[in-house]
């Protein structure tokens, strides 16, 4: 259980590319401990695939937030390009508090 959230991220450049292999956006929560976040504490809330949409997109995704998790934190998305002719991942983050 937990409370749902709608997360809103853009694609800034499109990097989807024809193959077997298709990118994806991964959604994630770090909470804040001792005035930081450790890299290897974010919890995985979500996967978006990658698709076809041009550069700018839109996309918004569900996620639910564990139930105790309280306080400041960082929600990461990571968008994995799987695109040998693109750079591997490409951050996006934002500082929330969850009550």
């Amino acid at each position: 259980g937990g409370s749902k959230f709608t997360v809103v991220f853009q694609k800034n450049l499109n990097h989807w590319a024809n193959g077997a292999t298709h990118g994806m956006f991964n959604i994630s929560l770090g909470m804040v401990k001792s005035s930081k976040v450790e890299p290897n504490s974010f919890m995985h809330l979500a996967s978006v695939p990658d698709t076809n949409t041009p550069s700018l997109w839109v996309y918004t995704q569900d996620v639910m937030i564990p139930k105790k998790t309280i306080g400041t934190g960082v929600l990461q998305v990571v968008y994995v390009t799987d695109n040998s002719k693109a750079p591997a991942k490409f951050y996006q983050c934002a500082d929330i508090m969850v009550h």
